[in-house]
Order: C-alpha cells, then sequence, then structure tokens
C-alpha cells in the first residue's frame, strides 16, 4: 500500500509538470507583434531603414518580436504619432518633435538654426544629446533612436537672393521654422509637409523650408526649383523613432537587451542614410534644372543676424519651464566646433 502511494503520487505529478513544461514552452515561443507607424511614404529611405531594422530584430530574436510597419499616416497622423505611442494607438511610432510644438522644450535645441556644416552630424548631435541631458520629456517611451534630417534650406518659386526678397513671401514651416521665416521678414504657414504640395501649388504658399530630399519625396521638387543657400542659418529637424512603454515591458529581457544592442548601429546607418540622401537629391536637383543661389559673405551673416532672437527666446522660454536650456544651447555649440567640419 506504501509503495502504491508513492507511485500513485509520482503519477499525479508527472501531467502537473507535463503542464508546466508546455506553458513554459508556450511562453518562450509566445510572439510579440509590434505596430510602427509613420507619415514617411513606403518608398522613403527612413522607411526603408525601419524595415531592415524590423527584419534584423525579427530574425535576431528568433521570431519572438515581429514589426508591422503602417506608412504614409495609415495608422495615426504625423501630429498625433507621439500621444499615440504613449496611449498605445501604435505600438512604435516616427514623427518630427516639431510637430509637438512647446510639448519638447530641450529637444527643440537641436532644431535652431545653429548653420549645420554636414548632414551626417545632425543624426549623431540628436542622440549625443539624448543621452547627455535625458530630457524628462521623454520618459513617458522607451526611445529606440532619433534621427536629424539632411540640412534644412529655403526653397521657392522665385528666386530668394536678399533680405529684402524675402519681404512678404509665404513660407510652409514647422512649429521651429516658423520662427525663422518671420524674423527673416516672411510669413510662415503651418502645414504637414504631406499637405505642402496643395498649398503651393493653389498660390497659398510661395515656398517651402525642408531639405532637398523632402523636396523630391513629397514631389515639390516639380513647384519650387530655386534654392537659397544661406549657409548661416542651416538647420534640422529631429525626428524620433519610440516604443509605448508598457509594450516594451512585455518584450523578454534577452529579446531587449538585443535591441538595445542595435541601437548604435542603426543611429550611424541613419545618420549616413541621410548623408547619402542629401547628396543624391542635390544631383538629381541639379540634374532637372533646378538654380541654387549661394549668398555673399555679407548678405549669409546679415541672415545669420537675425537670429539671434530666436536663441534668446528658447532660452527664456526654458527658463520660465525649468529646463537647462542655456547650458543645452551651449553644449550643442561646443559639439559642433569639435564634430561638424
Amino acid at each position: 500500500m506504501k509503495g502504491w502511494s508513492v507511485n500513485k503520487t509520482v503519477l499525479c505529478v508527472f501531467p502537473f509538470l507535463a503542464c508546466l513544461i508546455a506553458a513554459s514552452a508556450f511562453a518562450a515561443d509566445k510572439v510579440v507583434i509590434l505596430r510602427a507607424a509613420t507619415y514617411q511614404t513606403p518608398s522613403s529611405p527612413q522607411v526603408m531603414l525601419v524595415k531592415e531594422w524590423a527584419k534584423e530584430v525579427e530574425e535576431k530574436t528568433g521570431g519572438r518580436v515581429k514589426i508591422t510597419i503602417y506608412p504614409s499616416a495609415t495608422l495615426v497622423g504625423p501630429f498625433e504619432t507621439y500621444e499615440g505611442v504613449t496611449k498605445g494607438v501604435a505600438d512604435i511610432g516616427n514623427s518630427n518633435f516639431s510637430y509637438s510644438k512647446g510639448r519638447f522644450p530641450m529637444m527643440e535645441c537641436v532644431d535652431l538654426p545653429h548653420g549645420l556644416k554636414t548632414t551626417a552630424v545632425a543624426t549623431h548631435l540628436i542622440n549625443d544629446f539624448n543621452k547627455r541631458f535625458k530630457p524628462k520629456e521623454l520618459d513617458d517611451v522607451k526611445v529606440l533612436w532619433l534621427e536629424g534630417m539632411a540640412q534644412g534650406r529655403f526653397h521657392t518659386r522665385k528666386p530668394i537672393r536678399t533680405l529684402e526678397d524675402m519681404r512678404g513671401v509665404r513660407i510652409r514651416s514647422n512649429a521651429f521654422t516658423a520662427n525663422m521665416v518671420k524674423a527673416l521678414g516672411g510669413t510662415p504657414v503651418g502645414l504637414p509637409i504631406s499637405e505642402a504640395y496643395e498649398a503651393i501649388s493653389k498660390g497659398i504658399c510661395d515656398g517651402i523650408t525642408t531639405a532637398y530630399d523632402g523636396l523630391i519625396q513629397f514631389k515639390l521638387d516639380a513647384l519650387c526649383k530655386y534654392h537659397t543657400l544661406a549657409t548661416s542659418i542651416v538647420y534640422t529637424a529631429g525626428f524620433f523613432w519610440v516604443m509605448n512603454k508598457e509594450k516594451w515591458q512585455s518584450i523578454p529581457p534577452d529579446a531587449q537587451k538585443i535591441i538595445d544592442a542595435m541601437d548604435e548601429r542603426y543611429i550611424d546607418k541613419a545618420a549616413k542614410m541621410w548623408a547619402a540622401v542629401d547628396a543624391d537629391s542635390i544631383e538629381k536637383l541639379k540634374a532637372t534644372g533646378h538654380t541654387f543661389i549661394p549668398l555673399s559673405p555679407q548678405e549669409d551673416a546679415r541672415w545669420g543676424e537675425k537670429m539671434k532672437p530666436i536663441f534668446d527666446d528658447y532660452v527664456k522660454m526654458t527658463k520660465e519651464k525649468g529646463v537647462p536650456g542655456e547650458e543645452a544651447l551651449n553644449w550643442v555649440r561646443d559639439y559642433l566646433k569639435k564634430n561638424d567640419r
């Protein structure tokens, strides 16, 4: 009887262990599916890069993390992307910090008209800035990586050679470049870039501030054939790739480590991508008869002088919000002196 009791116990334990092992195997094999939203078009370099990243994530996690990409604002609009990620409308989101004016006072520093000389530096700048300051404004998401757009300039339907030519010119702007347009005597028109073609073709706007690739991607190169090379006010626009925090926490820790380990490579890939896109875009525009208008050193200095109040306003705004904007501004200037050559 005693032996029978032991055997009976063993027999009862085996099914329990089998269920436990099966449950563990199921948990290990559970697939986390992520929805990544962007307003960029399917053929854009940004979407091509995130597709490469998504494929690598799936491969390196053994298929446990899969990403479905929703381009062209099919899941959430560009202005709503960040909040959409925090609320779980999208699990991953890509958009422009400037589309949430006032929401990111520290990150605004990167978008100021610093007069960037090279394209690739912008992406390294914004990621190093985030690592250095760890802005609290990004605490509600998991930052995957950030990108700095290629050099932003003025593109218009008629040539702009002097400050006097800018008077009253209506320029499609984002929330940050609107201040630049005002300072130069123009009239900013706030629109997402996806609506710029219609606005310019109908005469609502006379031009746009963006990088050269933005013109081509959104077919604005057919409308804006003049490009003013005011080097003293060249700017970038900060873009984010961020993930919903709860969704991030649902990913197994070992898979999280795999994804985190990919960050630096994709930051570098993004920097090189923007540089290559910028160079290629310039060649395409030159081949189709576009006009590039360099300013004389004296005229360029006049444009740069007009930016000073923008920097002053930034420092004032950040002081009022209790964030170290002046420290951030000085850090960016030192960074560019060392790295933007």
